[in-house]
């Protein structure tokens, strides 16, 4: 026998979790099923399943008993160790919701705890072991005594936060240990219609969850906001420096014109400057051109190839 925890705030998921993952699968291969979830009946799950697959037919189907919690709490509910009639059989599937109420705290009936501590001793003609699914708000509030012995537990979050009313996510643990160290899985859900009607997620009427408070929705707090035009922010400019980085690469260079000499045309025989010299508030400049000396008052259009050492 397994014995599997499902556990989540209200209205998480954890009861269509287990109609739609647990008794369906299991209802389809014919497993006899004994459950306390409110508005489950045998003939819905029959209608459901015919309307999905034609090819399956009603005997091939399993049976469902649906029991308070009252029942639950009866000595001979559960197999137990030397007991011939019970109200659970061997090889049954028990799925038990809001847990806490069947048992409040840790004082279980000796015949309830017969059944969890010898579980493989249950065993039908066909071979299959009881399997114990319990559904909780949470796993602090199951007895310690079943929570000893439960093999993974299943975590349902709602996200609303995300803005998905209409999704939810598994995180699957080993044992009852709801760290990163122990998470196995994850995996997320979307609610169907179809699967609500095949029970009561709330009591009287099905009802529709409202979301009262519109700030758990991440994608509309301030922060969101802030990163949304951050990041466009970013990337427009990414853009624009791309952009003009790959324009300057396309561009043809264009023809640069040098710069004309300072020296006249006139003047392009190449002199050397010999010395400057300076009398009084007058400054001249001794030039070399070919073998001639010339003195000259400035040499602004002159082209001087020439500039030897001279001391004013």
């Amino acid at each position: 026998m397994s014995i599997f925890a499902y556990t989540g705030i209200p209205g998480s998921g954890k009861s269509y979790e287990v109609v739609s993952s647990v008794i369906l699968e299991n209802f389809r291969k014919g497993r006899n099923i004994v459950t306390n979830i409110e508005g489950i009946s045998e003939e819905k799950l029959i209608d459901y399943c015919l309307s999905k697959d034609k090819k399956i037919s009603r005997e091939s189907l399993g049976k469902l008993r649906k029991v308070t919690d009252s029942d639950c709490q009866k000595e001979d509910f559960f197999p137990f160790k030397g007991a011939e009639n019970t109200f659970c059989k061997a090889g049954d599937l028990i799925c038990l919701d809001e847990v806490w109420r069947i048992f409040p705290s840790d004082k279980i009936h000796p015949n309830h705890r017969s059944f969890i501590a010898e579980h493989r001793h249950f065993t039908n003609e066909k071979g299959d072991c009881c399997d114990l699914i319990v559904i909780n708000q949470s796993i602090t509030g199951i007895p310690r005594f079943i929570k000893d012995r439960i093999e993974s537990t299943f975590v349902m979050r709602k996200m609303t936060m995300l803005g998905f009313s209409k999704r939810y996510r598994v995180d699957v643990f080993i044992g009852v240990k709801t760290t990163k160290t122990s998470l196995i899985a994850q995996y997320h859900n979307k609610y169907s219609d179809e699967i609500f009607q095949l029970y009561k997620s709330f009591d009287g009427v099905n009802g529709k969850q409202n979301i009262i408070d519109s700030r758990q929705n991440f994608f509309k707090s301030a922060q969101f906001k802030l990163i949304l035009f951050s990041s466009i922010f970013c990337l427009s400019g990414s853009f624009y420096y791309l952009y003009d980085l790959l324009d300057k690469y396309e561009k043809p260079e264009k023809n640069i014109e040098k710069p004309k000499s300072k020296t006249s045309t006139n003047n392009t025989e190449c002199v050397s400057l010999i010395s400057m010299n300076q009398i009084g508030d007058i400054s001249y400049f001794i030039i070399k051109k070919g073998d001639n000396y010339e003195r000259i008052a400035n040499i602004d259009n002159i082209n001087v190839c020439n500039i030897k050492k001279f001391q004013r």
